[in-house]
């Protein structure tokens, strides 16, 4: 596809989901600092499966780790943010436009956390500490996968309505081709408008038109 028009297109799409999954960090880690530590309910919870795993742990932390997870509250945002999000690119979780059809993202997002945990894990058993709870950050990246495929819904969302009341960051597609593959291609995009990306021309592709006229055809319509 080609744009048409260039001067109200959103250059950097990633970057609105890249705030989102900070934001989301933020609010996961702010819950799970209140069922920790705020929460009485929370305290027994963590107690019973404390219990369940055989661990002989209350589930109270304490007020010195309250102070702690308080006063660092932006330093390890900031951390978990930095090697989340360096995750999720890596499980191409950043695409821009590249991608059209629907992904397997809440998949995605969980596996991204479930790697960060076990490096979590790995750092605190080969630099021997014992300080922090390992019950603190289990949680809170489970709650985090909740709270990243939400919000990332949430902008996904958002960005549409701005398209359809504002007429920006619109792309111009031309689809190219002929059958049932590429006739459920243009459905979708019409219906969907994906990324904020829409038909503006189709061009059929008969399989027995040379080459070079099919391309002409194609430098056409763009």
């Amino acid at each position: 596809y080609r744009s048409m028009s260039r001067t109200n297109k959103i250059q950097h799409l990633w970057l609105f989901y890249l705030a989102s999954d900070i934001a989301a960090i933020a609010a996961a880690y702010f819950t799970t600092f209140t069922l920790r530590f705020g929460s009485g309910w929370g305290q027994r919870l963590f107690t019973r499966i404390n219990q369940a795993l055989g661990v002989d742990r209350p589930g109270a932390l304490g007020e010195t780790l309250e102070s702690f997870y308080l006063s660092s509250a932006f330093r390890i945002v900031l951390q978990l943010s930095l090697v989340l999000c360096l995750l999720y690119a890596l499980f191409d979780l950043y695409p821009g436009r590249r991608f059209i059809r629907r992904r397997p993202e809440a998949w995605l997002v969980l596996l991204s956390n479930t790697c960060a945990l076990l490096l979590f894990y790995a750092y605190f058993y080969m630099s021997r500490n014992v300080w922090h709870p390992r019950s603190f950050f289990a949680p809170l990246l489970l709650i985090n996968v909740f709270y990243s495929v939400w919000f990332r819904g949430l902008t996904d969302r958002l960005l549409q309505k701005l398209r359809s009341r504002f007429g920006f960051d619109r792309c111009a597609a031309v689809l190219a081709g002929t059958g049932e593959e590429a006739d459920r291609l243009g459905m979708m995009i019409e219906e969907c408008h994906p990324h904020g990306i829409y038909l503006g021309a189709k061009v059929p592709l008969p399989a027995d038109e040379p080459l070079d006229r099919s391309l002409r055809r194609l430098r056409e319509s763009t």
